[in-house]
């Protein structure tokens, strides 16, 4: 990549060339050159005004290397802000004390009251983000958070030279995030990544501080529509192990899956028949809340 201050060239963790794949993928492998590719496909811009309205605040150089994590942020400030993915797109406030009451019942703070959440991000996005993070969980990084038992999105994060480790992942009920590194900036162990380090400490919180509610599914919200395509590749699929129902917001469904098919609304009044182009549960796993396919 070529910067103002030279030539960048950002390399895998393995420091192997992937290839073509889907966003969903390099999220679960945490493939690097696919993030930067998509950094300068969007815009540094563009992703730092989502930052900031996301709620992180710090300054940081503007540089296309910020692809992969080069920012100096807080724990805090990480956690509130990707815990909008979790929260439907709201903004996320920390709160570190919600009342304080003096031994006579005289209330000093009182911060519990219901505050209107603001929305920051599109529902149907803040779900695309957390339907690829699930990813991570089933195939990636963090595939030993499936101990839990439970439907979870998450990202593991490794700095170069290992001085730092995250893990932020979270269910429909519950968001945490963890950091593992050293104040003074020094290795924290060779090989340390994100899933080694960061991850395990994840996972010991959510078993001891998760409610103990039935597992469930991320909420789809409305005007979120599914087809079926090839887990690696993206491409159109026939039913078979590969198939998984993938989520769009409607309206950018690509062209390859709606040229020779329209897409049909959620409600259907009819019972589904065998003609009908859908995943079956023997082949791809239970369907979403709300599905609508080609037809």
């Amino acid at each position: 990549v070529r910067t103002a201050s030279g030539i960048w060239s950002p390399k895998n963790y393995d420091g192997e060339y992937k290839g073509a794949m889907t966003l969903r993928t390099a999220l679960a492998k945490s493939i690097n050159t696919v993030s930067v590719r998509l950094v300068l496909q969007v815009g540094v811009d563009a992703i730092i005004g989502n930052m900031r309205r996301l709620g992180i605040h710090t300054k940081f150089p503007r540089h296309v290397s910020m692809a992969l994590g080069t920012p100096d942020l807080t724990l805090l400030e990480v956690a509130a802000a990707e815990s909008s993915f979790a929260n439907g797109g709201k903004r996320v406030v920390p709160r570190f004390v919600e009342r304080i009451v003096t031994p006579d019942g005289q209330v000093l703070v009182d911060d519990t009251k219901v505050r209107p959440d603001k929305q920051v991000l599109p529902p149907q996005y803040a779900y695309l983000v957390a339907d690829m993070m699930k990813a991570v969980v089933e195939r990636g990084t963090g595939r030993k958070a499936l101990i839990l038992k439970r439907p979870a999105a998450g990202k593991t994060g490794t700095s170069t030279g290992h001085r730092d480790a995250w893990y932020m992942g979270y269910t429909p009920d519950l968001f945490a995030g963890v950091w593992v590194g050293r104040d003074d900036f020094t290795p924290i162990g060779a090989r340390a990544t994100g899933g080694s380090a960061a991850l395990p400490i994840w996972i010991q919180f959510m078993r001891a501080a998760h409610p103990p509610t039935e597992p469930r599914d991320f909420k789809v919200p409305d005007d979120i529509v599914f087809v079926r395509a090839n887990e690696l590749t993206g491409m159109p699929a026939a039913p078979g192990p590969s198939a998984r129902w993938v989520p769009f917001a409607r309206g950018t469904v690509p062209h390859r899956f709606t040229d020779s098919a329209r897409t049909v609304r959620f409600e259907r009044s009819t019972p589904l028949t065998a003609d009908d182009d859908l995943i079956s549960p023997a082949d791809a796993g239970p369907a979403p809340d709300r599905a609508a396919t080609p037809r």
